[in-house]
């Protein structure tokens, strides 16, 4: 269906303990730990979740940053193993990903075309015991304007829907997701981005919660991103910086969270966010990292809602991050979605 070889592979998991531990932000564990995955493997390949807490999902693997396989294991039941009865929870999920565009982000961007997406899409099929389709829509860092991208380096990236966003029913999904994740200065239309400056923000390019949650504000929702967010779809949304959210232009973390609520009407249930950025200052497997404080913060508010994770861009393994917000996270939401009427 994609246009390449889609592998629902599970990580071998090793006993040894390297000494690494996760790093909490009250509440929320960031990057791989050692004391093993969330998503428990039995022996009939299935995935049942660990107990967590009112404060939201953590994330635990124990997968090193050095492991390139794709290892969602959420077939056949999804992360949780809960059968929700027939005609319940979310049958649709809406997802962007709205990613740093800035040079240090070659390695990550390369990460996403290569074992993140690999076994992304059956991985978001799969959730609440089998979905009935997704919507993908890809944008970089920078609000002005936050329109979804549907051109790549090469061009137009044709997206089988006419629209700027894909579907996981487009029969060349790999190949379009390929060509809107080469994040030109340019993304939509060849419409160039604003945000670039030589003022007080000049790193403001790098804003991809705030550009998340203006690319469904009534505005845009109404012009060129009309249709992406649907009532009987949880929205699922992905922040990637190597260097921290900037707050230019809005004034606190929490605006950014009310604008993507607002998205579905107020229902804080409906809205699933990861957040990927550095734990601390460092130099890990995709380059260095700023530490991100401000994009902590941002994943904390989701995190409280029980509807978030932050993972440390410091410990790498972008696969893992995605297998732990899809197998906990994003199911649970999913089965506990009730979509209006």
């Amino acid at each position: 269906m994609y246009g390449c070889t889609i592998a629902l592979l599970i990580a071998a998991c090793g006993d040894a303990d390297d000494g690494r531990q996760g790093t909490n932000v009250t509440g929320v564990t960031i990057g791989p730990v050692t004391s093993g995955p969330t998503a428990t493997e039995t022996d009939s390949g299935s995935a049942t979740d660990a107990p967590s807490g009112s404060s939201g999902a953590s994330a635990t693997s124990e997968a090193t940053a050095s492991d390139t396989s794709p290892s969602f294991d959420v077939g056949n039941g999804g992360g949780s193993g809960k059968k929700p009865p027939a005609g319940e929870g979310c049958r649709k999920v809406d997802v962007i990903l709205a990613v740093d565009n800035s040079g240090s982000m070659s390695e990550e961007h390369a990460a996403l075309q290569g074992p993140v997406f690999d076994s992304f899409p059956q991985a978001l099929l799969d959730i609440n015991n089998g979905i009935d389709d997704f919507q993908l829509a890809v944008i970089d860092a920078c609000p002005k304007p936050a329109i979804f991208h549907n051109t790549g380096d090469a061009g137009a990236c044709d997206f089988s829907t006419g629209l700027n966003f894909m579907t996981s029913t487009s029969p060349a999904l790999a190949d379009e997701f390929a060509c809107v994740t080469t994040f030109p200065a340019n993304g939509y239309n060849g419409q160039p981005d604003n945000c670039i400056d030589d003022g007080a923000f000049a790193d403001d390019d790098e804003q991809p919660g705030l550009t998340a949650a203006q690319s469904v504000s009534a505005m845009n929702l109404m012009g060129a991103n009309f249709g992406f967010v649907r009532d009987d779809a949880l929205l699922f949304v992905v922040a990637i910086t190597d260097e921290d959210e900037e707050l230019a232009d809005i004034g606190t973390v929490q605006e950014i969270h009310d604008q993507l609520i607002a998205a579905k009407g107020g229902d804080t249930s409906s809205v699933v966010f990861l957040g990927i950025a550095g734990g601390s200052n460092c130099e890990g497997p995709y380059g260095s990292a700023n530490n991100a404080t401000v994009s902590q913060d941002l994943a904390q508010l989701f995190v409280d809602d029980g509807q978030g994770l932050f993972w440390d861009l410091c410990q790498g393994n972008l696969e893992m991050a995605f297998e732990q917000a899809i197998s906990t996270i994003v199911d649970d939401a999913c089965q506990d979605f009730e979509p209006p009427g």
